[in-house]
């Protein structure tokens, strides 16, 4: 179900923290000309005093946000003004209502034609190409310059994949595409480790597939995301032992006693089936197959 995750956990600041930074350093410049001429009434020393809450009153009620800027804001990396892709004005003349401009929108960034093209990003990352040295590098190279090497910079590849990622996010059409690189990274490799490296995960996932299988469903509990929820406070945390899993396909499938599932699984205690197959009588022929991702 996992691989062990040993290395302490430390604070690095995260992909999806960076491009939040970022859209709230562009909100603060766009608007900072607010705030060039302050006022006489803002320099008062009444002004400098701070004013006292005012009484808690009932929230009001909030209309939601045109659906236009809710799917920019989840499905891409926030509108852009101005853009063909990504801007409220192209969103909007995609289709007659709200359900056709949406499905109209998902259907471009998904047409493998337009994923194929060239893409701004693409010129933008050539443009940086010479400030970010480790992605143009071999595995070979970036092991021997940035690991075996004398006083390496050990963590100058994830520096340089982090710049990489704010440029994409911003400059690339395939919104869509980033969005869910992004999503994917964050969701398999929470944090970043004690060496700023994600290649060590912890929780995943087991697929049982064939007709044996009782599917449709997904079986165990979701440990969630909150900090106090994560494995060492960094990874997804495991919640059903893989070998629990195993010794139930074994003992229901293949007709394996506890005895004989001991010896293949040593120091494991053998709990009650989940439920997952059915047995061969039941359903006859071939058996299922499991996949450890």
């Amino acid at each position: 179900m996992a691989s062990q995750h040993t290395e302490p956990v430390t604070a690095h600041t995260s992909r999806r923290e960076i491009l939040k930074i970022g859209t709230a350093m562009a909100g603060a410049l766009a608007l900072g000309a607010l705030a060039d001429a302050p006022s006489a009434a803002a320099t008062s020393p009444e002004a400098r005093t701070p004013a006292r809450a005012a009484p808690p009153t009932a929230a009001p009620n909030v209309a939601l946000a045109p659906l236009a800027v809710i799917a920019l804001s989840r499905l891409a990396w926030g509108p852009k003004p101005g853009d063909p892709i990504t801007s409220l004005e192209a969103f909007n003349a995609l289709g007659a209502n709200d359900d056709a401009r949406l499905a109209a929108w998902v259907a471009q960034q998904l047409d493998p034609a337009f994923l194929g093209q060239p893409d701004d990003s693409d010129t933008a990352m050539a443009g940086a190409s010479a400030l970010l040295p480790s992605l143009n590098l071999t595995l070979p190279q970036l092991w021997a310059t940035y690991y075996t090497a004398t006083s390496p910079d050990r963590t100058r590849p994830a520096r340089d994949v982090r710049v990489a990622t704010l440029i994409r996010a911003a400059k690339s059409r395939r919104q869509l595409y980033e969005v869910l690189v992004d999503f994917w990274h964050n969701h398999f490799s929470l944090k970043e480790n004690a060496n700023a490296g994600t290649d060590h995960g912890h929780g995943s996932v087991i697929l049982l597939l064939g007709k044996p299988v009782k599917g449709g469903k997904v079986y165990g509990q979701w440990p969630g995301l909150a900090n106090d929820q994560l494995y060492q406070r960094a990874d997804l945390a495991v919640t059903t032992d893989y070998r629990r899993v195993l010794s139930e396909w074994l003992r229901v499938r293949a007709g394996r006693s506890d005895p004989q599932l001991n010896a293949i699984f040593p120091n494991y205690t053998q709990q009650a089936d989940i439920g997952l197959v059915h047995t061969p009588a039941a359903t006859p022929g071939p058996s299922c197959v499991i996949q450890h991702q």
